[in-house]
């Protein structure tokens, strides 16, 4: 028998702005929410926030096993 794959949905709301603070291009920031109540995770660049949501999946997957 074929056992069906997993699935698991992670939910995030991200915030991002520009400050251009006299940069060109500007600097990127942001927050990445989580579904916990108050899990807020500031970041500085897009691929810091990548790191961070790559980081909060692999740790749902890691639990779950």
């Amino acid at each position: 028998m074929i056992n069906p794959i997993k699935r698991r949905t992670c939910v995030f709301i991200v915030r991002i702005w520009a400050e251009y603070l006299n940069e060109q291009p500007p600097c990127w920031r942001g927050t990445l929410e989580g579904s916990e109540p108050g899990e807020q995770s500031p970041f500085t660049s897009l691929e810091e926030m990548q790191d961070l949501i790559e980081q909060k999946t692999l740790s749902v997957i890691h639990i779950e096993e």
